[in-house]
């Protein structure tokens, strides 16, 4: 049998994933998640929903390729109303908006749908997603920056809101209210991480050159006093 090999970024999800024994991926594309972890992992099943039907027929094309397929069920349908209650208890989320990431668990009862963990990476929309995560109390469980291809993406993982809804508290020297990196990841400050960092006090001051007195030069101002912050504690932990 054929192993597959993925990119460092769908690699990454796949490590936040183990130890799921039956794992859902929320538009699945072509598979190749999927098929990894029923490959090279301990989980004993696979979902691999989308809204698009020529994804879920590449989906089967390769899972029957891999000799996967009597593992992987294959389900047309949007967002988490693919799945029954219970029925993964861990689903993947990657690729979309912040904005539509944060729809489709809005769109889940139970939360995550009984699920134990899911592991999220928005394309843009960080901040709104975080913001959603945080003020909903769901916990941060693992956070990581890599770098594919030259550009680098944000891959956490959740688990759902406890009883008493109370959000994570926020570690001692990270901004209160920043939410367009995650606390996780500024406790373990690898070098992508702090890569991160730079490049984004980089442009939030170029940003704020050209914004003169607009009235988004208020919000420019407060993100660069944060990922100020952020840096001087990086600095402080080197010395």
């Amino acid at each position: 049998m054929p192993k597959l090999h993925l990119g460092l970024r769908l690699d990454t999800a796949a490590e936040l994933l183990a130890g799921c024994r039956v794992v859902a991926d929320i538009g699945c594309d072509h598979g190749r998640l999927c098929c990894s972890l029923l490959q090279h992992h301990s989980v004993q099943r696979c979902i691999a929903a989308d809204i698009s039907l020529p994804s879920l027929e590449k989906a089967a094309v390769l899972s029957n390729k891999l000799g996967l397929s009597d593992r992987l069920e294959i389900r047309p349908g949007d967002g988490l109303s693919v799945l029954l209650p219970y029925e993964a208890d861990g689903i993947a989320i990657l690729g979309m908006g912040g904005k539509t990431i944060r729809e489709i668990l809005c769109g889940a009862e139970p939360p995550l749908m009984g699920a134990q963990r899911a592991v999220l990476q928005p394309m843009r929309g960080v901040e709104e997603l975080r913001y959603f995560l945080y003020e909903r109390g769901y916990h941060i469980l693992e956070d990581r920056v890599i770098r594919e291809s030259g550009r680098y993406y944000q891959i956490f993982s959740v688990a759902p809101p406890a009883g008493d809804g109370v959000p994570d508290p926020w570690p001692e020297g990270f901004p209160e209210g920043c939410c367009f990196v995650g606390y996780r990841a500024f406790e373990q400050a690898d070098e992508h991480f702090c890569s991160l960092i730079d490049r984004m006090l980089l442009q939030t001051k170029k940003q704020l050159e050209g914004a003169g007195d607009e009235p988004g030069s208020g919000f420019l101002m407060q993100r660069l006093q944060m990922l100020q912050q952020i840096r001087s504690k990086l600095e402080e932990r080197q010395t």
